[in-house]
């Protein structure tokens, strides 16, 4: 049977959001691809739904040496200025897409979106609530949304079906309340078959696991990624249960593939909200920083040193000094955030953790700050490496 190239399956993967999916398979054929456009431009994509600007760009770059004029390059790059707040440049490639395009819905509704909300607070509210993604290359329909919409319609008519027939079918008010969640957020479709459970068994057995363990590990993810929806909460603990099931050699790549697909629909990024239930008038930005540390949901520096890979791709919220501040060639800020130190008081203990931002380097003012991150890996020293979001400032009292 003929097999589909890499590009189409990794476009396929792009159309239905499973961006790290398409990463870590156009990775498997870079040598292969090295001198494509499209590879370029697929991955870039990819990367910049995923919220990792810095290898977006990178790879935008890449691609434009090949062909300036493509639209979804164009969007692509004119979205990340756009997310920087340099309007300026944002327009002009706009402009360009225009030239090429002169209908595109996507830089028409950029440019009025621009016109009316210039200011870098606005600008970076929508990055944080994910509506700056609009102005993203588009990826169509997904196709798994279709089919979950299908079977989720198929199911709605079950459930009337079956309220009619059998109004008591639902025991207990916490029953319809979880039977509902579900259907909403549409788990039902990644509850495991009777094969993949039969195969998780198989694999606890075989590494002399409790008989349940790959599957109740599997089932954490659903449970935790409930829970969070329920509480509006970050969906941390699923990461980690994701993170756990991913590392362990032994678990089933069926059981793999089922959960990378639900994170993949699911998984979302927080904000400082998630952390923060509501405001405070704060004596001190230790006291703030103390909140935040103990918010359901956050982990301390110490939790993720000793943790390690199990918290990767987590969000923490993390105060502390700044230090060795500066731009990168990747036109990224990159600076050391002492986690825990706030001019006399500690909170924990002094961690040097290397952080990267989107944030422009004119937006920090203040030699203390917050920030809402991301952890992206860890150096030799086991030191976490943050990519931040957001920040909070508030100078010294």
């Amino acid at each position: 049977m003929k097999q589909r190239n890499t590009l189409i399956i990794a476009q396929n993967l792009l159309r239905r959001r499973k961006f790290s999916d398409a990463i870590t398979l156009l990775d498997s054929r870079r040598e292969i691809y090295r001198d494509s456009f499209s590879y370029y431009l697929t991955i870039a994509i990819a990367y910049l739904y995923l919220g990792d600007i810095g290898n977006a760009r990178s790879y935008f770059q890449r691609a434009s040496s090949i062909d300036d004029s493509d639209v979804n390059l164009l969007l692509g790059q004119a979205v990340i200025y756009l997310r920087n707040g340099d309007t300026d440049k944002a327009l002009a490639y706009y402009l360009d897409v225009l030239d090429n395009d002169p209908t595109n819905p996507v830089a028409k509704n950029a440019m009025a979106f621009i016109q009316k909300n210039s200011d870098f607070e606005t600008i970076s509210a929508w990055v944080d609530d994910g509506r700056i993604e609009q102005f993203y290359p588009p990826l169509g329909v997904n196709p798994d949304v279709m089919c979950i919409g299908a079977i989720l319609g198929f199911l709605l008519a079950a459930a009337l079906l079956i309220v009619i027939i059998v109004p008591r079918s639902l025991k207990t008010y916490g029953n319809k309340n979880t039977h509902k969640l579900y259907q909403a957020i549409g788990y039902e479709n990644f509850e495991l078959s009777a094969t993949e459970i039969a195969e998780a068994k198989n694999a606890a057995e075989s590494g002399a696991k409790p008989i349940d363990y790959y599957d109740n590990l599997y089932n954490n993810i659903t449970k935790n990624l409930l829970d969070s929806y329920r509480k509006g909460i970050s969906d941390n603990k699923a990461q980690i249960e994701y993170n756990r099931l991913m590392l362990d050699p032994s678990a089933p790549e069926t059981l793999k593939t089922k959960a990378s697909m639900l994170i993949g629909v699911h998984i979302k990024e927080p904000s400082f909200n998630e952390f923060f239930k509501g405001y405070k008038d704060y004596k001190s930005f230790a006291e703030k920083m103390h909140d935040a540390e103990a918010a359901e949901g956050n982990f301390t520096i110490d939790q993720v040193i000793d943790g390690g890979e199990l918290y990767r791709n987590c969000w923490v919220v993390w105060g502390g000094r700044l230090s060795a501040i500066s731009v990168g060639d990747d036109n990224l800020v990159h600076f050391i955030l002492h986690v825990g130190e706030y001019g006399n008081e500690y909170l924990s203990r002094d961690a040097y953790v290397t952080c990267v931002s989107k944030i422009q380097l004119t937006s920090i003012t203040d030699d203390y700050i917050m920030v809402l991150a991301k952890i992206t890996g860890f150096n030799a020293r086991g030191e976490p490496l943050i990519e931040a979001k957001m920040i909070n400032q508030q100078s010294p009292n």
